[in-house]
Protein backbone atom coordinates (compact mmCIF):
# COMPACT_ATOMS: atom_id res chain seq x y z
CA UNK A 1 0.00 0.00 0.00
CA UNK A 2 1.50 3.46 -0.98
CA UNK A 3 1.28 6.57 0.99
CA UNK A 4 -2.04 8.37 0.65
CA UNK A 5 -3.94 5.37 -0.77
CA UNK A 6 -7.22 4.16 0.75
CA UNK A 7 -6.99 0.80 2.36
CA UNK A 8 -9.27 -1.85 0.81
CA UNK A 9 -12.56 -2.47 2.52
CA UNK A 10 -12.85 -5.57 4.51
CA UNK A 11 -15.17 -8.16 2.94
CA UNK A 12 -18.67 -8.20 4.35
CA UNK A 13 -19.20 -11.47 6.09
CA UNK A 14 -21.96 -13.58 4.60
CA UNK A 15 -25.14 -13.74 6.58
CA UNK A 16 -25.54 -17.03 8.31
CA UNK A 17 -28.07 -19.30 6.58
CA UNK A 18 -31.55 -19.12 7.94
CA UNK A 19 -32.76 -22.27 9.49
CA UNK A 20 -35.97 -23.69 8.06
CA UNK A 21 -38.32 -24.50 10.79
CA UNK A 22 -40.51 -27.57 10.89
CA UNK A 23 -43.53 -25.62 9.67
CA UNK A 24 -41.78 -24.57 6.47
CA UNK A 25 -40.74 -28.11 5.65
CA UNK A 26 -44.23 -29.44 6.27
CA UNK A 27 -45.79 -26.83 4.00
CA UNK A 28 -43.54 -27.68 1.10
CA UNK A 29 -44.13 -31.39 1.57
CA UNK A 30 -47.88 -30.95 1.74
CA UNK A 31 -47.91 -28.91 -1.46
CA UNK A 32 -46.07 -31.68 -3.19
CA UNK A 33 -48.56 -34.25 -1.97
CA UNK A 34 -51.56 -32.14 -3.05
CA UNK A 35 -50.17 -31.60 -6.54
CA UNK A 36 -49.36 -35.28 -6.93
CA UNK A 37 -52.83 -36.24 -5.67
CA UNK A 38 -54.50 -33.95 -8.22
CA UNK A 39 -52.51 -35.53 -11.01
CA UNK A 40 -53.49 -39.03 -9.90
CA UNK A 41 -57.19 -38.18 -9.50
CA UNK A 42 -57.31 -36.39 -12.83
CA UNK A 43 -55.70 -39.35 -14.59
CA UNK A 44 -58.14 -41.80 -13.00
CA UNK A 45 -61.17 -39.71 -14.02
CA UNK A 46 -59.90 -39.45 -17.56
CA UNK A 47 -59.46 -43.22 -17.75
CA UNK A 48 -62.93 -43.85 -16.29
CA UNK A 49 -64.53 -41.52 -18.83
CA UNK A 50 -62.61 -43.11 -21.67
CA UNK A 51 -63.61 -46.61 -20.51
CA UNK A 52 -67.28 -45.62 -20.25
CA UNK A 53 -67.23 -44.25 -23.78
CA UNK A 54 -65.54 -47.40 -25.09
CA UNK A 55 -68.16 -49.58 -23.41
CA UNK A 56 -70.96 -47.50 -24.90
CA UNK A 57 -69.45 -47.63 -28.39
CA UNK A 58 -69.14 -51.42 -28.24
CA UNK A 59 -72.66 -51.89 -26.85
CA UNK A 60 -74.20 -49.38 -29.24
CA UNK A 61 -72.64 -51.11 -32.27
CA UNK A 62 -74.12 -54.46 -31.21
CA UNK A 63 -77.47 -52.79 -30.38
CA UNK A 64 -77.68 -51.37 -33.91
CA UNK A 65 -77.24 -54.91 -35.25
CA UNK A 66 -80.07 -56.20 -33.00
CA UNK A 67 -77.43 -58.31 -31.21
CA UNK A 68 -78.71 -57.54 -27.76
CA UNK A 69 -76.99 -60.55 -26.23
CA UNK A 70 -73.65 -58.92 -27.06
CA UNK A 71 -74.85 -55.38 -26.34
CA UNK A 72 -76.15 -55.98 -22.83
CA UNK A 73 -72.79 -56.30 -21.06
CA UNK A 74 -71.04 -53.17 -22.34
CA UNK A 75 -74.23 -51.10 -22.25
CA UNK A 76 -74.76 -52.13 -18.64
CA UNK A 77 -71.24 -50.99 -17.75
CA UNK A 78 -71.68 -47.70 -19.59
CA UNK A 79 -75.07 -47.12 -17.95
CA UNK A 80 -73.58 -47.56 -14.48
CA UNK A 81 -71.58 -44.32 -14.78
CA UNK A 82 -72.39 -41.38 -12.50
CA UNK A 83 -75.52 -39.74 -13.99
CA UNK A 84 -74.57 -36.48 -12.27
CA UNK A 85 -71.20 -36.25 -13.99
CA UNK A 86 -70.25 -34.57 -17.23
CA UNK A 87 -70.59 -37.95 -18.90
CA UNK A 88 -74.29 -38.28 -17.96
CA UNK A 89 -75.40 -38.24 -21.62
CA UNK A 90 -73.44 -41.42 -22.26
CA UNK A 91 -74.90 -43.11 -19.19
CA UNK A 92 -78.45 -42.08 -20.07
CA UNK A 93 -78.17 -43.21 -23.69
CA UNK A 94 -76.70 -46.52 -22.60
CA UNK A 95 -79.50 -47.03 -20.06
CA UNK A 96 -82.18 -46.29 -22.68
CA UNK A 97 -80.69 -48.70 -25.21
CA UNK A 98 -80.25 -51.34 -22.52
CA UNK A 99 -83.94 -51.05 -21.63
CA UNK A 100 -84.91 -51.59 -25.26
CA UNK A 101 -82.60 -54.58 -25.51
CA UNK A 102 -84.11 -56.13 -22.40
CA UNK A 103 -87.63 -55.85 -23.88
CA UNK A 104 -86.41 -57.24 -27.20
CA UNK A 105 -84.61 -60.11 -25.48
CA UNK A 106 -87.71 -60.91 -23.41
CA UNK A 107 -89.64 -61.63 -26.62
CA UNK A 108 -86.70 -63.63 -27.97
CA UNK A 109 -86.63 -65.72 -24.78
CA UNK A 110 -90.29 -66.67 -25.28
CA UNK A 111 -89.41 -68.10 -28.67
CA UNK A 112 -86.75 -70.22 -26.98
CA UNK A 113 -89.35 -71.42 -24.48
CA UNK A 114 -91.66 -72.40 -27.37
CA UNK A 115 -94.26 -69.84 -26.23
CA UNK A 116 -94.72 -68.61 -29.75
CA UNK A 117 -98.02 -66.77 -29.35
CA UNK A 118 -96.66 -64.95 -26.31
CA UNK A 119 -93.55 -64.08 -28.32
CA UNK A 120 -95.69 -62.53 -31.07
CA UNK A 121 -97.46 -60.46 -28.41
CA UNK A 122 -94.05 -59.48 -27.00
CA UNK A 123 -92.93 -58.21 -30.40
CA UNK A 124 -96.27 -56.45 -30.76
CA UNK A 125 -95.78 -54.64 -27.45
CA UNK A 126 -92.25 -53.71 -28.47
CA UNK A 127 -93.18 -52.11 -31.80
CA UNK A 128 -95.82 -50.02 -30.03
CA UNK A 129 -93.66 -48.88 -27.11
CA UNK A 130 -90.44 -48.34 -29.08
CA UNK A 131 -91.77 -47.09 -32.39
CA UNK A 132 -88.64 -45.03 -33.15
CA UNK A 133 -86.09 -47.61 -32.02
CA UNK A 134 -83.59 -49.17 -34.44
CA UNK A 135 -84.82 -52.47 -33.00
CA UNK A 136 -88.38 -51.79 -34.17
CA UNK A 137 -87.88 -53.25 -37.65
CA UNK A 138 -86.08 -56.40 -36.42
CA UNK A 139 -88.88 -56.96 -33.88
CA UNK A 140 -91.52 -56.56 -36.58
CA UNK A 141 -89.66 -58.86 -38.97
CA UNK A 142 -89.23 -61.60 -36.38
CA UNK A 143 -92.87 -61.37 -35.32
CA UNK A 144 -94.01 -61.57 -38.93
CA UNK A 145 -91.85 -64.64 -39.50
CA UNK A 146 -93.36 -66.36 -36.46
CA UNK A 147 -96.90 -65.79 -37.73
CA UNK A 148 -96.01 -66.86 -41.26
CA UNK A 149 -94.02 -69.98 -40.36
CA UNK A 150 -96.00 -71.36 -37.40
CA UNK A 151 -99.12 -73.49 -37.47
CA UNK A 152 -101.98 -71.37 -36.06
CA UNK A 153 -102.77 -73.89 -33.33
CA UNK A 154 -99.24 -73.40 -31.96
CA UNK A 155 -99.67 -69.62 -31.86
CA UNK A 156 -103.06 -69.36 -30.22
CA UNK A 157 -103.51 -67.76 -26.83
CA UNK A 158 -106.35 -65.73 -25.36
CA UNK A 159 -104.25 -62.56 -25.64
CA UNK A 160 -103.40 -63.16 -29.28
CA UNK A 161 -106.97 -64.01 -30.28
CA UNK A 162 -108.30 -60.84 -28.67
CA UNK A 163 -105.59 -58.74 -30.37
CA UNK A 164 -106.09 -60.02 -33.93
CA UNK A 165 -107.16 -56.67 -35.35
CA UNK A 166 -104.23 -54.91 -33.66
CA UNK A 167 -101.82 -57.48 -35.11
CA UNK A 168 -103.26 -56.88 -38.57
CA UNK A 169 -102.90 -53.11 -38.10
CA UNK A 170 -99.28 -53.51 -36.98
CA UNK A 171 -98.67 -55.83 -39.96
CA UNK A 172 -97.50 -58.64 -37.71
CA UNK A 173 -100.25 -60.53 -39.51
CA UNK A 174 -98.77 -59.41 -42.80
CA UNK A 175 -100.97 -61.34 -45.25
CA UNK A 176 -104.48 -61.24 -43.70
CA UNK A 177 -106.29 -62.96 -46.57
CA UNK A 178 -104.02 -65.99 -46.21
CA UNK A 179 -103.17 -65.95 -42.50
CA UNK A 180 -106.32 -64.67 -40.82
CA UNK A 181 -108.85 -67.42 -41.74
CA UNK A 182 -106.89 -70.30 -40.13
CA UNK A 183 -106.13 -68.10 -37.12
CA UNK A 184 -109.84 -67.32 -36.66
CA UNK A 185 -110.66 -71.01 -36.91
CA UNK A 186 -107.91 -71.92 -34.43
CA UNK A 187 -109.12 -69.27 -31.98
CA UNK A 188 -112.65 -70.65 -32.20
CA UNK A 189 -111.37 -74.17 -31.57
CA UNK A 190 -109.34 -73.01 -28.56
CA UNK A 191 -112.34 -71.30 -26.97
CA UNK A 192 -114.59 -74.24 -27.76
CA UNK A 193 -112.08 -76.56 -26.10
CA UNK A 194 -112.23 -74.34 -23.02
CA UNK A 195 -116.08 -74.56 -23.03
CA UNK A 196 -116.32 -70.83 -23.80
CA UNK A 197 -118.86 -71.37 -26.54
CA UNK A 198 -119.99 -67.77 -26.94
CA UNK A 199 -116.41 -66.68 -27.75
CA UNK A 200 -115.91 -69.68 -30.01
CA UNK A 201 -119.04 -68.75 -31.95
CA UNK A 202 -117.85 -65.17 -32.29
CA UNK A 203 -114.74 -66.34 -34.15
CA UNK A 204 -116.62 -68.92 -36.21
CA UNK A 205 -119.22 -66.33 -37.18
CA UNK A 206 -116.54 -63.85 -38.20
CA UNK A 207 -114.91 -66.51 -40.37
CA UNK A 208 -118.21 -67.39 -42.00
CA UNK A 209 -119.03 -63.76 -42.65
CA UNK A 210 -115.64 -62.71 -44.06
CA UNK A 211 -114.38 -65.87 -45.78
CA UNK A 212 -117.41 -67.81 -47.08
CA UNK A 213 -115.46 -69.39 -49.95
CA UNK A 214 -112.35 -70.43 -48.01
CA UNK A 215 -111.13 -74.04 -48.11
CA UNK A 216 -111.84 -74.33 -44.36
CA UNK A 217 -115.48 -73.25 -44.75
CA UNK A 218 -116.96 -76.72 -44.31
CA UNK A 219 -114.89 -77.43 -41.19
CA UNK A 220 -115.89 -74.10 -39.70
CA UNK A 221 -119.55 -74.76 -40.48
CA UNK A 222 -119.43 -78.07 -38.63
CA UNK A 223 -117.64 -76.42 -35.71
CA UNK A 224 -120.20 -73.61 -35.67
CA UNK A 225 -123.07 -76.10 -35.41
CA UNK A 226 -121.30 -78.09 -32.72
CA UNK A 227 -120.55 -74.97 -30.64
CA UNK A 228 -124.12 -73.69 -31.09
CA UNK A 229 -125.60 -76.92 -29.76
CA UNK A 230 -123.15 -76.95 -26.85
CA UNK A 231 -123.86 -73.32 -26.01
CA UNK A 232 -127.62 -73.94 -26.02
CA UNK A 233 -127.17 -76.87 -23.63
CA UNK A 234 -124.90 -74.83 -21.34
CA UNK A 235 -127.37 -71.92 -21.25
CA UNK A 236 -130.31 -74.14 -20.37
CA UNK A 237 -132.11 -73.60 -23.67
CA UNK A 238 -135.87 -73.90 -23.83
CA UNK A 239 -137.45 -77.05 -25.19
CA UNK A 240 -138.01 -76.94 -28.93
CA UNK A 241 -141.03 -79.06 -29.96
CA UNK A 242 -140.80 -81.29 -33.02
CA UNK A 243 -142.40 -79.94 -36.19
CA UNK A 244 -145.78 -81.21 -37.33
CA UNK A 245 -145.92 -83.70 -40.19
CA UNK A 246 -148.19 -82.39 -42.93
CA UNK A 247 -147.96 -85.20 -45.49
CA UNK A 248 -145.64 -86.59 -48.15
CA UNK A 249 -142.70 -84.48 -49.21
CA UNK A 250 -142.58 -85.59 -52.81
CA UNK A 251 -138.79 -85.44 -52.71
CA UNK A 252 -136.70 -88.16 -54.35
CA UNK A 253 -134.49 -90.53 -52.40
CA UNK A 254 -136.65 -90.38 -49.30
CA UNK A 255 -135.56 -86.81 -48.51
CA UNK A 256 -137.74 -84.76 -46.21
CA UNK A 257 -138.95 -81.18 -46.51
CA UNK A 258 -139.00 -78.87 -43.50
CA UNK A 259 -140.98 -75.62 -43.74
CA UNK A 260 -140.23 -73.03 -41.07
CA UNK A 261 -141.95 -69.65 -40.79
CA UNK A 262 -140.39 -66.79 -38.86
CA UNK A 263 -143.20 -64.92 -37.11
CA UNK A 264 -140.82 -62.90 -34.94
CA UNK A 265 -139.22 -59.51 -35.38
CA UNK A 266 -135.77 -61.09 -34.97
CA UNK A 267 -133.53 -62.65 -37.57
CA UNK A 268 -133.35 -66.36 -36.75
CA UNK A 269 -130.36 -68.65 -36.88
CA UNK A 270 -131.11 -72.37 -37.06
CA UNK A 271 -128.69 -75.26 -36.90
CA UNK A 272 -129.34 -78.91 -37.66
CA UNK A 273 -126.85 -81.52 -36.50
CA UNK A 274 -127.58 -85.06 -37.65
CA UNK A 275 -127.30 -86.97 -40.93
CA UNK A 276 -126.56 -83.55 -42.39
CA UNK A 277 -125.06 -80.48 -40.79
CA UNK A 278 -127.02 -77.38 -41.73
CA UNK A 279 -126.85 -73.72 -40.77
CA UNK A 280 -129.81 -71.66 -41.97
CA UNK A 281 -130.90 -68.05 -41.53
CA UNK A 282 -134.42 -66.62 -41.74
CA UNK A 283 -135.13 -62.93 -42.19
CA UNK A 284 -137.27 -61.20 -39.54
CA UNK A 285 -140.98 -60.57 -39.95
CA UNK A 286 -141.58 -56.89 -40.64
CA UNK A 287 -145.22 -57.03 -39.55
CA UNK A 288 -144.77 -59.14 -36.42
CA UNK A 289 -144.47 -58.16 -32.78
CA UNK A 290 -143.69 -60.06 -29.62
CA UNK A 291 -146.37 -61.77 -27.59
CA UNK A 292 -146.43 -60.77 -23.96
CA UNK A 293 -146.90 -63.34 -21.22
CA UNK A 294 -148.51 -66.20 -23.16
CA UNK A 295 -148.23 -67.92 -26.52
CA UNK A 296 -150.73 -67.38 -29.35
CA UNK A 297 -153.25 -70.13 -30.07
CA UNK A 298 -151.92 -70.47 -33.65
CA UNK A 299 -149.05 -69.27 -35.81
CA UNK A 300 -149.61 -65.71 -37.02
CA UNK A 301 -148.48 -66.80 -40.50
CA UNK A 302 -147.13 -63.36 -41.35
CA UNK A 303 -143.39 -63.87 -41.69
CA UNK A 304 -141.03 -65.29 -44.31
CA UNK A 305 -140.94 -69.06 -44.84
CA UNK A 306 -137.80 -71.16 -45.25
CA UNK A 307 -137.98 -74.44 -47.15
CA UNK A 308 -135.25 -76.96 -46.37
CA UNK A 309 -134.78 -80.32 -48.07
CA UNK A 310 -132.57 -82.72 -46.14
CA UNK A 311 -131.83 -86.35 -45.47
CA UNK A 312 -134.17 -88.14 -43.06
CA UNK A 313 -133.01 -89.06 -39.58
CA UNK A 314 -132.62 -87.68 -36.09
CA UNK A 315 -131.34 -84.13 -35.70
CA UNK A 316 -130.23 -81.99 -32.78
CA UNK A 317 -131.82 -78.62 -33.61
CA UNK A 318 -131.14 -75.19 -32.12
CA UNK A 319 -133.02 -72.02 -32.96
CA UNK A 320 -131.73 -68.67 -31.69
CA UNK A 321 -132.19 -65.01 -32.44
CA UNK A 322 -129.16 -63.72 -34.33
CA UNK A 323 -127.44 -60.88 -32.54
CA UNK A 324 -129.90 -60.68 -29.62
CA UNK A 325 -128.38 -62.21 -26.51
CA UNK A 326 -131.53 -61.41 -24.56
CA UNK A 327 -133.55 -64.06 -26.40
CA UNK A 328 -133.31 -67.56 -24.92
CA UNK A 329 -132.25 -70.14 -27.51
CA UNK A 330 -134.37 -73.24 -28.00
CA UNK A 331 -133.09 -76.74 -28.50
CA UNK A 332 -134.80 -79.99 -29.40
CA UNK A 333 -134.36 -83.40 -30.99
CA UNK A 334 -136.28 -83.90 -34.19
CA UNK A 335 -136.81 -87.29 -35.84
CA UNK A 336 -137.66 -86.72 -39.49
CA UNK A 337 -139.15 -89.71 -41.27
CA UNK A 338 -138.27 -90.44 -44.92
CA UNK A 339 -140.35 -88.75 -47.64
CA UNK A 340 -142.31 -86.60 -45.18
CA UNK A 341 -142.95 -82.86 -45.09
CA UNK A 342 -142.86 -80.99 -41.78
CA UNK A 343 -144.00 -77.55 -40.78
CA UNK A 344 -143.22 -75.28 -37.84
CA UNK A 345 -143.25 -71.59 -36.95
CA UNK A 346 -141.35 -69.49 -34.46
CA UNK A 347 -142.41 -66.37 -32.57
CA UNK A 348 -141.21 -64.51 -29.51
CA UNK A 349 -142.95 -64.45 -26.15
CA UNK A 350 -141.69 -61.89 -23.64
CA UNK A 351 -141.95 -62.41 -19.91
CA UNK A 352 -141.47 -59.95 -17.05
CA UNK A 353 -139.09 -60.92 -14.25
Amino acid sequence: MTEGSTPPAAPVPAAPPKKRGPLARIAVGCLGVVVLGCVLIGGFMFYETWQQEQNYKAGHAAYLQADCASAAGPLGKAASGDPGSAESDVALKAAAELQECEAFEAAEALVGEDKLGDAVMGYSAFVVKYADSPLNEPALTRGQALVADTEPAALISADLCQAIDDLVGQQLISAPDDQLPPILYACGQAYEGADNFSEALRFYERFRGEYPDHSLTEEVRVAFVRATVSEAAALGAGALPAPQSVGASGESGGNVTVLIQNDSAERLSMVFSGPEVRVEELEPCAECSDFSGSEPTACPELGPVGRYVMAPGTYDVVVKASGNSGVTPFRGTWTLEPSQEYSSCFYLVTTSE
